[in-house]
């Protein structure tokens, strides 16, 4: 889990820097700044759902003799989709707010983009996980 996994954590923390900078006086610069890292998270989940679905994308050293583990990967792919499509919805979001005239919800922005930053950091360690999972039990470590 190589190409757009480096990308996605890249993002994912230029994210958390953009959210966390102070807001007060400058409620649209802030909120300007957020819609542009969503726009890089979005699409750098665009390319990563396209990686994992590819057959040499990340998940092809996942043993698919192991039901639990095809499983898994299915869930991870299907948290994918759900976690693309939130980032999809709130960058829409946040990009309305930055175009209005009035002065942004902060707090609440705040507390959508925590909660998407929390599921892409379940959905990483999740793929990490089944990766680690399918090569450990390769080597004999799992037994």
């Amino acid at each position: 889990m190589k190409r757009t996994d480096d990308a996605l954590l890249q993002a994912v923390e230029r994210l958390e820097k953009v959210l966390t900078a102070e807001a007060p006086g400058q409620e649209h610069a802030w909120v300007e700044r957020v819609d542009g890292t969503l726009a890089e998270v979005e699409q750098v989940l665009r390319g990563h759902r396209a990686e994992t679905a590819a057959p040499d994308g990340p998940f092809h050293e996942v043993d698919q003799t192991r039901p639990t583990l095809v499983r898994r990967v299915s869930e991870l792919r299907r948290e994918l989709a759900a976690e693309a499509g939130e980032a999809k919805a709130l960058h829409v979001e946040v990009h309305q707010a930055a175009e209005r005239g009035s002065a942004p919800d902060v707090a609440a922005i705040r507390r959508h983009v925590e909660h998407l930053l929390a599921g892409l950091r379940r959905l990483r360690d999740g793929e990490t996980d089944v990766v680690l999972e399918s090569i450990d039990t390769d080597l004999g470590a799992g037994d």
